[in-house]
């Protein structure tokens, strides 16, 4: 039965309430149901336009931890935290006080830009420029993975969203990275968004997969559905990645602690790689 960690609700930029996710989770089959809105604290103290506000996080909580009593799914209460440099004392005061399930560390911005939002963004800049970028996204990634705040790195390569690549070899600079991940007991998500993106394809790319899978990171997989009808989107295809890179299991969350269950094409649930 397949678990699904990476999902917002109108909380912050999702459309549906959580009532709606739950219920929608519930008549199709979901096991596992987490709920990880944003919370993106920018440096100048302020909650960005995607985020829910801080004084909202209390409220959050308890609303999710209210449908625990449910049998089926079961609910986590998650969130995804915008990472930014020197910002992890701010962030560790706002989180720790709060029993989430799992806590999902993402990069948005690079140099205080919001790199997924607009396809304009890279159009502007020369190839050099989106060289420059992508390293620095890679060092946000690394720096987020060393602050001992997270339990899973979203979205890994995330600037491609777009179809915009680096020409520059940047091996070393996601190897350096993973090596972090790995020894910062991180887990990597197989986020299946990006198969309805520009750069179709899901986050992270098969290569960097099976980087991940040859320092054994574990991996979970998620759709980072922003309507209850997007919870399951491209399961079949991310599955298949997963395996192709090698994984035989998907790491799930309770309490912050990790475990795992066997990964099997049950796991991809109602979405068919062939319907997407």
């Amino acid at each position: 039965m397949p678990s699904t960690y990476h999902n917002h609700s109108n909380y912050s930029d999702g459309k549906s309430s959580i009532l709606e996710m739950v219920s929608f989770a519930q008549k199709n089959d979901i096991d596992v149901l987490g709920v990880s809105d944003h919370l993106c604290i920018l440096p100048t103290g302020k909650t960005s336009g995607i985020s829910m506000p801080v004084d909202a996080l209390d409220k959050y909580v308890q609303e999710i931890d209210s449908f625990k009593k449910l049998l089926r799914p079961e609910i986590r209460i998650g969130v995804e935290v915008d990472w930014f440099h020197g910002q992890g004392d701010v962030i560790r005061n706002v989180i720790d006080p709060f029993p989430f399930d799992y806590r999902i560390g993402g990069v948005h911005y690079v140099q205080e830009n919001e790199i997924d939002k607009s396809a304009r963004y890279w159009k502007s800049k020369t190839q050099h420029e989106r060289d420059h970028l992508y390293r620095l996204y890679w060092k946000c990634i690394k720096d987020m993975s060393e602050s001992g705040l997270f339990d899973i790195v979203a979205h890994l390569d995330l600037p491609k969203k777009f179809g915009f690549y680096p020409q520059a070899d940047m091996t070393r600079s996601i190897k350096e990275v993973l090596l972090s991940i790995s020894r910062n007991n991180l887990v990597v998500e197989y986020n299946t968004a990006g198969f309805g993106k520009p750069c179709a394809d899901g986050y992270p790319s098969i290569e960097i997969l099976k980087m991940c899978r040859k320092l054994d990171i574990p991996a979970t997989l998620s759709a980072d559905a922003h309507i209850p009808q997007h919870l399951l989107f491209a399961f079949d295809r991310g599955i298949h990645r997963l395996m192709t890179a090698g994984y035989t299991e998907i790491a799930r969350f309770k309490n912050r602690e990790i475990y795992f269950e066997p990964l099997t094409r049950a796991q991809s649930g109602m979405c068919d790689e062939a319907s997407v």
